[in-house]
């Protein structure tokens, strides 16, 4: 099991790499540590055999979800699509261990991308098989019915010039599916490389092998996210090997491409430890630039760390999320007018029962507008997030410790968020009205009104409470009466979000309120 585990790991953990620094990190965990609320948790179900199972990838069907990972059957790991219907309710599994011919020549086998096409689903993703004292990469790509039923299995590479890609996100552009992974090859084995890759099949899985473009940004690189652009590019983002490991051990890696898969540019970003761009749904912004995600080491600790740059791919800020221990994020989505990124909380605990899963909603400049801390038992290593119909959020990954031989794949569904606006107004006492446009509610909310100043600075007065707020209503709250002369400071927090203002106070009038 130890060997198994380590190999699938290959995709999401050994390759976190890194290049000369650009940009300063920003911290942003005191900010976020205030306030933390539960959302809505409308359903979680578990999936899988009683052996070890795990969840890469989910996607939207038209009457549910489909995804993808890994499923242990008999002490083989295999390749696993899994169809639901919009509750959750299985409709059906599917497994495939990678027999190319009259042999199995993958022995730890991993769906990391899952796509629905019009008669059916596409999974990809890599096996492993040894080869001497080495370890071959088998990319692949997997097609089933609406059913489930197997229709074809195609390997990607040349078995005798040793080389493979392996996609870790499918698109599909007209007739065509374009792939974003890495490229596996091996000039002197057992000695092996990795390149970011880029590649594109027929929708019946045969490589254009013409078409294999790899970038290669110093020694280990990959792709785990591809978007295509407004001008019919790719932006691909992952992470790539630092040259020096013994100071830093990752960088995020981003690359720009034409249609053809051809370098436009690439960039590295190094904050001060180890950095992994390890996050899906990375993607271009609505002003042309470009957004990713992943951690980074800060300190002693990791924490979510979001880098968004300009067109051309010079940074314009960073950002991190988390606590006070280490935080991962493997997923990000678009939403209106903003992002939301599901982290994985004190992800490297070993043991007890996990159950910390945090969902960061920003505006599109990385400003936190809401943040949800589930706790549903036995939740870890949640790494993709999409929006659904409702407004709420669909989440996959697997339960279980960072080192359980036995771990079922999970499946949640999370209610959709408040969208909250705070206005302050005086009189007697500081007066707050909390609208929701959102269309999920603000239940039992926790909210403080601080105001300081005055004369002297004599002036120290904190009220606070909670609220509902339900969807499309408002609500006002007043602070407790206080009386001074002078001018003001007035500090408005409802869960994570905070207005400030200033006001002149006489008596026990609060006059002119301004924000600021």
């Amino acid at each position: 099991m130890k060997r198994k585990i380590v190999g699938i790991f290959i995709c999401t953990l050994v390759i976190a790499t890194a290049l000369p620094a650009v940009g300063t990190m920003n911290d942003q965990r005191e900010q976020n540590a205030a306030m933390f609320f539960p959302p809505g948790v409308d359903w979680m179900k578990t999936y899988g055999g009683e052996e070890f199972n795990w969840l890469f990838d989910i996607e939207i069907t038209d009457d549910g979800y489909i995804a993808g990972g890994l499923y242990e059957l008999q002490n083989r790991m295999c390749a696993w699509m899994l169809k639901t219907d919009k509750n959750g309710a299985e409709e059906w599994s599917a497994y495939n261990d990678l027999w190319f011919g009259t042999s199995p020549i993958a022995q730890d086998v991993a769906v990391q991308c899952v796509l629905p096409v019009d008669d059916g689903f596409i999974a990809g993703g890599y096996g492993l098989y040894n080869e001497t004292s080495a370890d071959t990469v088998v990319g692949y790509l997997w097609k089933v019915n609406l059913t489930g039923e197997t229709q074809w299995l195609k390997q990607l590479g040349n078995e005798t010039e040793l080389w493979s890609v392996s996609p870790f996100g499918i698109i599909q552009v007209g007739n065509e599916l374009i792939c974003g992974g890495w490229k596996w090859y091996s000039t002197t084995p057992p000695n092996i490389e990795l390149d970011a890759a880029w590649f594109k099949t027929d929708l019946d899985g045969n490589l254009n092998v013409s078409s294999v473009q790899n970038y290669d940004a110093g020694g280990w690189d990959w792709v785990r996210s591809i978007a295509l652009c407004d001008d019919e590019g790719y932006f691909l983002t992952g992470s790539t090997e630092e040259p020096n490991p013994s100071v830093d051990n990752g960088a995020y890696y981003m690359v720009k491409t034409d249609r053809n898969g051809n370098m436009e540019w690439d960039n590295t970003f190094d904050g001060p430890g180890e950095d992994y761009g390890g996050a899906s749904g990375c993607q271009q912004t609505s002003e042309g630039g470009y957004i990713m995600a992943g951690h980074s080491v800060q300190g002693t600790d990791r924490d979510a760390w979001i880098v968004k740059t300009d067109a051309s791919g010079i940074m314009e800020w960073n950002k991190t999320y988390g606590g006070e221990k280490d935080d991962h994020c493997y997923g990000m989505a678009a939403v209106d007018a903003g992002y939301v990124f599901v982290i994985v909380k004190n992800a490297w605990f070993t043991s007890g029962n996990r159950e910390e899963l945090l969902i960061v909603w920003t505006d599109e400049e990385g400003n936190v507008l809401w943040e949800f801390e589930v706790y549903e038992t036995g939740t870890q290593w949640l790494q993709t997030i999409h929006q659904i119909a409702d407004g709420g959020f669909i989440v996959a990954g697997r339960n279980g410790v960072l080192t359980s031989s036995d771990c079922s794949g999970i499946i949640m569904e999370i209610a959709p968020f408040p969208r909250i606006t705070i206005d302050v107004s005086g009189g007697f006492g500081v007066k707050t009205t909390f609208t929701n446009n959102g269309v999920g509610d603000a239940d039992n909310t926790a909210w403080r009104i601080t105001v300081t100043g005055g004369f002297l600075g004599l002036v120290n007065k904190t009220t606070v409470g909670t609220i509902d707020v339900l969807a499309g209503e408002s609500q006002e709250i007043s602070s407790d009466l206080f009386f001074g002369l002078g001018p003001i400071s007035i500090t408005v927090k409802f869960a994570v979000l905070e207005k400030n203002a200033s006001a002149f106070l006489l008596g026990p009038f609060i006059l002119g309120v301004k924000y600021f």
